[in-house]
């Protein structure tokens, strides 16, 4: 459909005509579903044709096709998209761009569940940055349902890179082992309809590819050639993370099929798209990493020595591939020139200690807060940050004496402040509250030593810092053969915390934590179970990407004696936050209690 630039100084966008063609009726809408009675759709060929003659010689012939496409409206919505793509006169370019403009689309179907409503509530008005962070929200949430919602923004969202953003993330979707692959085929084909855009074609290939991977292949390259082409081209309308995403698809599906040198070529051709930075540099590492391609690793190392030199996460991947290859010196060499990267910035230390932390390499993520603690002043708030950061890691590993002692240093820090008149409330919790959570840690350590005596002391202690504190109620109230003065004085407290996180929820019912939080305290100890669930499910609904919120659910199910759903909520947590010792003692205690009523 390319059309031939033909230069004429009479032949410039008319803003006038366009404003005629508005007035003659160009707003139309585009309805998700349920589309309202109109005129029988108007021929392929016809709007075709009329896009070709946006660029005419002939100024009213140019006018007169500008107006009847206006009056399709949503039909020529994706011949219009087209285009876009594959026109290069400019006075097409620019009334095929004006008239998607004002497209109308609506966004959210009656259809939707409540949480992907939440998200595409005023989408329509959202900067191109908002959109695409909740086109990555909807893309986190499980099932099917959700699908639609994410065609409409392949199929309809006017930029180019964000439409390639939706399709990408459906395609990068990790799928459970219960997933119905034929119903969620069948949800994309009939979100996609036949619509032309790239980023479609590109998810119909990956459905092909699920059943005739090897078919797949080239028509899968072909897409990427042209999305290079689009990138060197004009590099608004995608970006190195969304080829990618297809190089990363092209690689799978090539390793899936025994040809895994063609993988390995497919990934390091990407790295050709590496200008200064390191986002790609990163995904091919991280790939690389996941097939222990370690020639590969060493010889993108030994190609960009300034950026891994220079940037901690690189070493620290290059150090792990070192370590799952037994060797340990070159490993400890590689992270201790890591350690001495950005050495007085205590910030980009905490955010390196977080990312080892959600890899799962949590041994350096410790050592990252240390140096963070390290190089910090006591009581400042990003000190008290890493410092709670290394405590709840080391709680995670059961680890808890350990934990209780930073933070008895944290607290010292606390008063040092405090002392010298200095704020540390960015760190987001008091003197009062940090003790209490000490004290906790205590108590599950001298547990796990079997010393009921400490265990006691430390849970009363630390009630007396936050006598509202969960954690310390839960630990109390399932301890065996409390004195019962102190367990009807819990009871009331577990009581007193509920009411008090129903309040929080009237007065912020757009807030997830107290939901969570009832829901959390009750199913763990007594009440109504089924509040505790609705209240769960309330905190999903408003945080739907929350892991925490997930094995919240899962406790709630288990409550109720719901195993199945308690483990399969559990599970989601744990693919989300797949690292967490917690989560994953919590699902071995659902398994064990489903096994055992099963056994009765």
């Amino acid at each position: 459909m390319a059309t031939a630039l033909r230069p004429s100084a009479r032949r410039s966008f008319s803003i006038a005509g366009v404003a005629l063609a508005a007035l003659l009726g160009m707003t139309c809408f585009v309805v998700a579903a349920d589309p309202p009675e109109v005129t029988p759709p108007v021929d392929a060929a016809r709007i075709n044709e009329l896009i070709r003659q946006l660029g005419s010689d002939d100024y009213f012939n140019r006018e007169k096709a500008h107006a009847e496409l206006a009056a399709v409206g949503a039909e020529a919505f994706d011949a219009l998209s087209e285009a876009l793509d594959t026109v290069r006169d400019v006075e097409v370019l620019e009334r095929a761009a004006y008239l998607l403009r004002m497209i109308k689309v609506q966004w959210v179907d009656k259809n939707d569940p409540v949480e992907v409503r939440n998200l595409l509530q005023n989408y329509e008005a959202m900067d191109d940055e908002t959109r695409q962070s909740v086109i990555t929200q909807l893309a986190q949430l499980p099932g099917v349902k959700i699908l639609p919602a994410l065609c409409r923004i392949v199929r309809f969202e006017r930029s180019q890179a964000l439409s390639k953003q939706a399709a990408v993330r459906v395609m990068d979707q990790k799928l459970g082992e219960a997933t119905d692959w034929k119903e969620r085929a069948d949800v994309l084909r009939a979100g996609l309809g036949n619509s032309p855009r790239l980023p479609a074609e590109w998810i119909r290939i990956y459905l092909a590819a699920h059943d005739q991977p090897a078919e797949a292949v080239g028509p899968l390259r072909k897409q990427i050639d042209l999305e290079m082409d689009v990138l060197r081209q004009y590099p608004r309308r995608t970006s190195p993370e969304i080829l990618m995403s297809l190089w990363r698809r092209l690689a799978d599906m090539l390793k899936g099929l025994d040809r895994r040198q063609e993988a390995v070529d497919a990934m390091m051709q990407m790295v050709a798209l590496e200008k200064s930075g390191t986002t790609v540099l990163t995904a091919v590492l991280d790939w690389l990493m996941d097939i222990k391609a370690w020639a590969e690793i060493d010889e993108l190392a030994a190609r960009f020595p300034g950026r891994f030199e220079q940037d901690a996460l690189l070493l620290y991947t290059l150090a792990d591939a070192k370590r799952r290859q037994e060797k340990k010196v070159e490993a400890g060499e590689i992270v201790a020139r890591a350690r001495k990267l950005n050495i007085e910035d205590q910030r980009r230390h905490l955010i390196t200690g977080l990312e080892l932390h959600r890899r799962g390499l949590v041994d350096w993520s410790e050592q990252e807060y240390q140096d963070a603690i390290g190089m910090g002043m006591p009581g400042q708030a990003l000190t008290l940050t890493a410092q709670f950061l290394l405590s709840e890691s080391m709680h995670d590993r059961a680890a808890d004496e350990a934990a209780a002692k930073v933070l008895d240093e944290a607290t010292k820090g606390m008063a040092t402040a405090a002392q010298q008149g200095l704020d540390f409330s960015d760190a987001q919790r008091t003197p009062e509250a940090n003790r209490a959570r000490a004290h906790y840690f205590y108590a599950l350590h001298y547990q796990r030593q079997g010393d009921k005596e400490k265990t006691l002391r430390h849970l009363l202690e630390g009630l007396g810092e936050d006598q509202f504190d969960a954690e310390i109620l839960i630990a109390l109230f399932q301890l065996p053969d409390l004195e019962s003065s102190v367990r009807d004085r819990v009871r009331k407290l577990i009581r007193d915390s509920a009411a008090i996180y129903r309040r929080q929820m009237q007065e912020m019912p757009d807030d997830d934590t107290p939901y969570n939080q009832l829901a959390w305290l009750i199913s763990n100890t007594e009440g109504d179970f089924d509040e505790a669930l609705k209240a769960s499910q309330k905190s999903l609904e408003i945080k739907p990407d929350s892991a925490g919120h997930r094995d919240t659910l899962a406790r709630c199910y288990f409550a109720l004696k719901d195993f199945d759903n308690a483990i399969k909520w559990q599970k989601e947590a744990i693919e989300m936050e797949p690292h967490s010792q917690q989560m994953r003692r919590q699902l071995a205690v659902f398994e064990a209690e489903k096994a055992k009523q099963a056994g009765k």
